[in-house]
């Protein structure tokens, strides 16, 4: 799904939620200053694209696929039947293809493969436009890029 976005929310306190802390990771995560699309080194957004924006998106369905893989490994625990691991990759190939395809379609566009560390924020973005998301979602996991016209 491609949504055209007429406002972004935006702050350099949205780069600074990769250092935040979460389960095995006290330090937040561990690609930040590693590569330049990773905070510090990665530009705002606006440094890179502008109007118009919008947003791919892809929905997950993480209630069936816990259902799934607790078929197929019954011992396992539900946080393993929902482990990132085993979904996420060919969640963003998907949602990568259709960018891709779109960028393709409009050559002067460009894709943010991760918005936040751009500074967008996308909870807020989403909320303007309609898009609700859930900070730990139980049963549908919305991963999304932005797209822009290239500056």
């Amino acid at each position: 799904m491609i949504v055209p976005l007429n406002r972004v929310i935006f702050g350099e306190y949205v780069r600074k939620w990769c250092k935040l802390p979460y389960p095995n990771h006290p330090n937040g995560c561990s690609m930040y200053g590693t590569r330049n699309s990773c905070p510090p080194y990665a530009p705002m957004f606006y440094e890179l694209i502008e109007l118009p924006y919008y947003l791919v998106i892809r929905e997950f369905d993480l209630e069936t696929q816990e259902i799934y893989m607790k078929r197929r490994h019954p011992n396992w625990s539900k946080k393993m039947c929902r482990n990132a691991r085993y979904w996420q990759k060919s969640l963003m190939n998907q949602i990568m293809r259709e960018a891709r395809l779109f960028v393709w379609q409009h050559p002067e566009y460009m894709i943010l493969e991760r918005p936040e560390a751009n500074g967008v924020n996308l909870f807020s973005t989403c909320r303007i436009h309609g898009i609700k998301l859930e900070r730990n979602p139980q049963k549908i996991v919305r991963k999304m890029v932005m797209v822009g016209k290239r500056k």
